[in-house]
């Protein structure tokens, strides 16, 4: 499970600020789907940015050009703080 903040929404994905420190400085995109688990949520829509949420699911890199981006296919969003 990842820790982070939304930094914002734009559904049916939203970027992830990771908490943990093997992410620095890289903001992670977080998709989901209707098979998407929401726990104190209604779905990506009742998201707001700056709020703390665990995600579980399948991280990606996904590689375009000389960079490297983060995607986590959601099987889980927990907005519990």
């Amino acid at each position: 499970m990842l820790r982070g903040t939304v930094l914002s929404v734009a559904s049916p994905n939203f970027q992830l600020d990771p908490a943990a420190a093997i992410f620095p400085d890289q903001s992670i995109e977080v998709r989901t789907f209707p098979q998407t688990e929401f726990e104190d949520a209604a779905g990506v829509g009742s998201l707001a940015p700056g709020q703390a949420v665990r995600v579980r699911g399948l991280l990606l890199v996904k590689q375009s050009g000389p960079n490297a981006e983060m995607v986590l296919v959601a099987e889980k969003v927990d907005a519990r703080p």
